[in-house]
């Protein structure tokens, strides 16, 4: 490999999974320490709010005009899926299983197996 194809190697989910647990923790350490202060897990946290309430929001306004169950329409296929998420609390790891809501969307890595998602 050449110097310039390393630059933009990004890793995939299975070669950090493929790593030695040690070193996935420490992977997981650095991803912790890159937002010391919280700022992007915060913003990933107050996304999934605004998400919620547009959600209420619509389901809200569809109450009002005597329509039952079309909350989600208008909403995108991603909005859908983070009502969905906000609603069950977390998101469930592929290879431990856990879904807990230490998994929220901000988090790479589960916290129970520390295995990237």
């Amino acid at each position: 490999m050449d110097i310039d194809s390393l630059q933009n190697f990004k890793p995939t989910r299975d070669q950090i999974n493929a790593l030695p647990e040690g070193l996935r923790k420490y992977i997981f350490s650095l991803e912790t320490l890159c937002d010391p202060s919280g700022i992007v897990a915060e913003n990933m946290i107050v996304k999934d709010m605004l998400i919620m309430l547009g959600a209420t929001n619509a389901k809200l306004r569809a109450e009002l005009e005597g329509k039952e169950n079309h909350h989600d329409e208008g909403m995108s296929q991603y909005e859908k899926e983070q009502d969905e998420h906000i609603k069950h609390g977390g998101w469930k790891c592929a290879y431990c299983g856990f879904d807990g809501q230490d998994n929220v969307q901000a988090n790479v890595f589960c916290v129970e197996c520390h295995r990237h998602k």
